[in-house]
């Protein structure tokens, strides 16, 4: 945290499950600092396919924003509204017996608090990971999420940032980079974007495939990794790990721990949720196979506080490839002063 009002005393109110709820304002509060963080994108599901044929693994989804304000409480309603936005679903697996694509994972809610449009504080989601395909396709992470817009669809754009902070006038929006990372691109094995409070990229995955790690985020959630993918020889491309949070690097990882591939693969682990300091971080990619009539495994779960979903591993013959791993839900903290 940069700062904080001053007062006497302090008091905490935290909501960490998606949904909607009502603030009332605590007698004698004078002023607040409140922090939310949009949900994370869903990773996209592994493809199924078997013999001399590329099968790419899922992308990850990318992660949710970070928006922090200084509020005087006597500028809003005695009630408000809280929104925290839902994290993205995960892809499901490519169909067992034969080739097939995975599907996409789904986009991460927008986490809010104020009833007025006019004076509302936004924390967008993270983009949803693109699907895993049984051919030579290259695919996105889904962009981090913006204080401006959610981020991109599979597309590796990130979230726009704000202009100039549109609440009353005695209110302090946070400043620097509020724009999220884009996700890995789809003719990269670069990593993904990353952000200082717009969400980290999710990983993504070139035609070959090879596959690209995921973005950071100092405040924001981290992006989800890429699922483990094969070869057309076939050779098995190993999944990458979650992107961290609290950090920001060129190359990406440090988030869940990526599942393991080969002939028995493991699921990727979910990234460590998040605190008022930082976001949730990426959920590792699912393992990969390409041992003959065996599943892939599942991207791990993004971290509470915007994680992206890790993407799905792909599957053999009659075993499907993995899911997509769910993004993390937003989260909202309001520190209240007296």
């Amino acid at each position: 945290m940069h700062g904080r009002p001053q007062g006497s005393r302090q008091a905490v109110f935290v909501f960490d499950k998606a949904g909607t709820y009502w603030f009332r304002w605590p007698e004698g509060c004078q002023f607040a600092e409140i922090v939310l963080r949009g949900g994370g994108g869903g990773g996209g599901g592994g493809a199924c396919g078997s013999g001399a044929l590329v099968r790419c693994g899922g992308a990850g989804g990318g992660g949710g924003a970070c928006a922090r304000m200084t509020v005087v409480a006597a500028e809003f309603k005695n009630v408000e509204t809280v929104v925290v936005g839902a994290g993205g679903a995960g892809g499901t697996g490519g169909a067992a017996g034969g080739n097939n694509a995975g599907g996409d994972g789904s986009a991460g809610g927008t986490t809010y608090f104020g009833t007025a449009s006019a004076n509302r504080l936004n924390a967008y989601g993270g983009g949803f990971g693109y699907r895993g395909k049984a051919s030579a396709e290259a695919a996105s992470g889904g962009g981090g999420g913006g204080t401006g817009a959610v981020g991109g669809n599979g597309s590796g754009g990130g979230g726009t940032g704000i202009s100039g902070p549109p609440w009353p006038n005695n209110s302090t929006a946070i400043a620097g980079n509020t724009g999220g990372g884009g996700g890995a691109s789809p003719g990269s094995s670069a990593g993904g974007g990353c952000g200082e409070y717009g969400g980290g990229g999710g990983g993504g995955h070139t035609n070959v495939p090879a596959n690209g790690k995921p973005g950071m985020s100092i405040y924001g959630g981290g992006g989800g990794g890429t699922g483990g993918g094969s070869t057309v020889a076939p050779a098995i491309v190993a999944a990458t790990a979650g992107g961290n949070t609290n950090a920001y690097a060129s190359i990406g990882g440090g988030g869940g721990a990526a599942g393991t591939s080969g002939a028995s693969p493991t699921a990727g682990t979910a990234g460590t949720a998040g605190n008022a300091h930082r976001g949730g971080q990426g959920g590792g990619g699912g393992g990969g196979t390409v041992t003959a009539d065996t599943a892939g495994a599942a991207g791990g779960a993004g971290g509470l506080g915007g994680g992206g979903g890790g993407g799905g591993g792909v599957g053999s013959g009659t075993g499907a490839g993995g899911a997509g791993g769910k993004g993390g839900d937003g989260s909202v903290y309001i520190f209240c002063y007296f």
